[in-house]
């Protein structure tokens, strides 16, 4: 899904790379920005996040199901072996896998002090 919000990238890689240290994960769209997302991130907005899922979705990379209580969660498309949105723009396919885009997360937050 072709997505031409930095942010929304982002999160998408994030995402990822949560997945990548935690492949049993599930959670919902405000559990995700709450507890997966770096501080800095997690003060996006919730449409933001919303549809950086929504790409993830509609990529194949993650599965979403209702829970018992009637909320969306998303998790790790089990089927699919590439855990990279297809399109999702520059960001991501620069990276090559979400270990690399969060090696170069930390070194940009290092270089910028935070």
């Amino acid at each position: 899904m072709l997505i031409n919000d930095r942010y929304v990238d982002e999160v998408q890689t994030e995402v990822l790379a949560y997945l990548d240290e935690h492949p049993k994960a599930m959670d919902s769209a405000d559990g995700i920005r709450r507890w997966w997302l770096t501080q800095r991130l997690a003060k996006y907005s919730n449409h933001r996040v919303q549809t950086a899922l929504d790409g993830l979705v509609e990529d194949g990379v993650l599965t979403e199901r209702e829970s018992g209580d009637g909320r969306t969660v998303y998790a790790r498309n089990k089927e699919s072996s590439d855990c990279t949105p297809r399109d999702s723009g520059k960001n991501a396919a620069e990276s090559g896998s979400a270990k690399d885009a969060t090696v170069n997360r930390d070194q940009h937050l290092q270089e910028v002090g935070e």
